[in-house]
């Protein structure tokens, strides 16, 4: 019996360490909430368009402007995780390496990684750093590798509506 409690506790204290590191990550990322303008820049063209970010319950993010992506904590992973589908009906899973500290500031730098499975079954993969420049704009670059091994560049440019 006892040690059936000890597992018990060892289960509930497991649980609240990651609800924990979830509302960790959720007020870190907060600073995302609300409405933007993009600048996407990749392979000679340039696309614009407003991204919103709101909170809905459970406490998650919901992202909408190039598709459609839900962002939340993975317990698993212990990583933020955003995934969902772009407009040209490509699912994608994005996985950010971790958040540096309590809350977003200027000049901070975040590694992640992106996998798409474009609507053919093909897979591209990205390569990401998102650089928080300032208090209202962020920037993402990154490296994406098609199916047939060919790469390009690309930068995303955030700037808060205001």
């Amino acid at each position: 019996m006892r040690g059936g409690i000890c597992c018990l506790l060892l289960v509930l204290c497991a649980g609240v360490g990651h609800a924990d590191d979830a509302e960790k990550s959720m007020k870190f990322y907060s600073w995302w909430d609300g409405s933007w303008d993009v600048e996407l820049k990749q392979d000679g063209e340039v696309q614009k368009f407003v991204m919103t970010i709101t909170r809905p319950n459970p406490n998650v993010h919901l992202v909408e402007g190039f598709g459609v992506g839900l962002w939340g904590y993975d317990p698993k992973r212990k990583k933020w995780v955003g995934t969902g589908f772009a407009t040209d009906g490509s699912f994608f899973t994005t996985v950010l390496k971790g958040h540096p500290g309590e809350v977003v500031t200027p000049g901070i730098k975040q590694k992640a990684t992106t996998i798409s499975k474009k609507p053919d079954g093909s897979v591209e993969k990205e390569e990401e750093t998102w650089i928080y420049v300032d208090d209202d704009t962020a920037s993402v670059v990154g490296k994406m590798t098609n199916a047939d091994g060919e790469e390009s560049s690309f930068e995303y440019t955030c700037k808060r509506r205001k």
